[in-house]
């Protein structure tokens, strides 16, 4: 028997806005669009990290309600369960966890008792290779902590979504079978992100200081050492003088930002990078400004501002270890590449001179928009958590 209430969703964060993150902004805005179409209710049950309360609050709409969760897999799980009964979160229908870490799985064993349905969403690739020993060794620790758990509600989740084929591999791994596996890519706003007018590309690169022949690289993402940024600083000094770089984020760690800036002085490339602090709402300008996307990161899920930019026809080149090589065809958006400076060199005056035409950035940006459109994978998304509720209560 179908219910005729509206689907009640608790969606489970780590890190969610006003906080500076990749993921719980891809969801706050996917979450806010379906409830624009669609007859659900969703709360944010995400960290408080300022002190040990609990308090409510809104973000754009979004109720959110901030917990403090402890630093151990147990102190975890006890305050979730204490914020259960405290706000009747098993009256949920379903819960959504937006990743795999102790919030996640503390609130997925709550939802096992109160035999709610669960959905999950690594975002990290898990069946990366570990080629060093300190990696296996810091894999087993894990395991040993709190994997083990993991892995167990992972293989009874009622969905679990891979957001690339790296991440499918590894839920087939652990024995999910293939029905319960939904593949797919970040939906992304195409309304937003899309390709350029010429008029509107001039327009930003005027704001942005940026002349007609100059060719513009493009990094966006917290500074701090994961995301990579002093890499890219290593071989851009190699580059011609109209090759400029645009590195642009929230400053995670002070002491790289420091170290980075170090970098860029000593290279003389201060009148050639453009080191643009803080939280960017107006990505989409950076993206209509720029000629090439670089992510040279050590470790990625699938990122957000790869799908935006190919959406906006940039070319992308992407590091070939971080297990998301499917959104890149080499030679026609962009290339994979290993981390070596003149790899990356070659490979950007290759971008320049076979991928810098309004044509061919023009099939780009279709191409991505018809991959990544919102309005499907939304849709997709709703359909598949009805038929979860409609499955339950039959």
């Amino acid at each position: 028997m179908k219910s005729n209430k509206n689907l009640k969703v608790l969606f489970v964060a780590s890190y969610y806005p006003p906080e500076h993150t990749g993921a719980g902004l891809r969801s706050h805005r996917t979450f806010k669009r379906i409830k624009e179409r669609y007859p659900v209710d969703i709360l944010v049950l995400s960290k408080n990290r300022k002190n040990k309360t609990d308090y409510f609050e809104e973000y754009e709409g979004q109720p959110i309600l901030r917990v403090w969760t402890g630093n151990s897999l147990l102190k975890c799980i006890y305050n979730i369960r204490r914020v259960y009964y405290k706000y009747n979160l098993n009256s949920y229908d379903i819960v959504y966890c937006g990743g795999d870490v102790y919030i996640h799985i503390a609130a997925a064993l709550l939802a096992r008792v109160y035999s709610q349905n669960i959905v999950m969403e690594v975002v990290k690739n898990k069946s990366e290779e570990r080629n060093n020993i300190i990696e296996k060794i810091k894999y087993i620790v894990n395991f040993i902590r709190f994997g083990y758990i993991r892995v167990k509600l992972q293989q009874r989740s009622n969905l679990l979504i891979a957001l690339n084929k790296h991440i499918k591999r590894y839920y087939k791994k652990i024995g999910v079978s293939e029905d319960r596996i939904w593949t797919r890519p970040n939906p992304v706003d195409t309304r937003i992100f899309n390709f350029p007018t010429p008029e509107q590309r001039e327009y930003v690169r005027r704001i942005y200081g940026i002349y007609k022949n100059q060719y513009v690289h493009l990094m966006v993402g917290g500074i701090k050492a994961r995301k990579n940024q002093k890499f890219v600083v290593d071989y851009f000094k190699k580059l011609p003088s109209h090759h400029v770089l645009i590195i642009a984020g929230p400053v995670e760690n002070s002491y790289y930002l420091d170290d980075l800036i170090k970098s860029i002085n000593e290279n003389m490339l201060l009148e050639r990078v453009k080191l643009l602090e803080g939280f960017h709402n107006n990505v989409i300008n950076l993206y209509h400004t720029s000629d090439v996307l670089i992510l040279p990161s050590f470790a990625e899920g699938t990122p957000n501002v790869m799908l935006e930019a190919l959406c906006c026809g940039l070319p992308v080149l992407l590091n070939e270890k971080l297990g998301i090589d499917e959104f890149i065809d080499n030679g026609k958006n962009g290339w994979t590449l290993p981390l070596d400076s003149d790899k990356f060199v070659f490979y950007s005056r290759l971008c320049e001179e076979k991928l810098d035409k309004q044509s061919v950035r023009s099939k780009i940006a279709k191409s991505a928009c018809e991959n990544f459109n919102y309005k499907i994978l939304d849709e997709l998304l709703y359909n598949k958590l009805i038929m979860i509720h409609n499955n339950s209560i039959q």
